[in-house]
């Protein structure tokens, strides 16, 4: 799943690779753009963030940076 030029999602995520493991996602919300650096004159959208919940009930936020638009990244887990 990639971010498109609009900042939409080009397709529906499905699963969640982690380590040797992968569970399919139940539940996602988002995607929002992260708008980082918001002062700079050369400033664009560094990335996104989606919110997913996963068969087994983990509710994850990802992050897809634009330094590396095919790997998305866990960066927090809700209780």
């Amino acid at each position: 799943m990639l971010l498109g030029g609009r900042g939409l999602l080009t397709g529906s995520p499905a699963w969640l690779l982690q380590g040797n493991g992968k569970q399919h996602i139940d539940a996602w919300a988002g995607p929002w753009l992260l708008d980082e650096r918001w002062w700079a004159a050369d400033r664009r959208p560094t990335g996104a963030r989606v919110q997913v919940i996963t068969e087994s009930g983990d509710a994850l936020l990802v992050r897809l940076t634009t330094a590396d638009p095919a790997r998305w990244a866990i960066e927090g887990v809700y209780d």
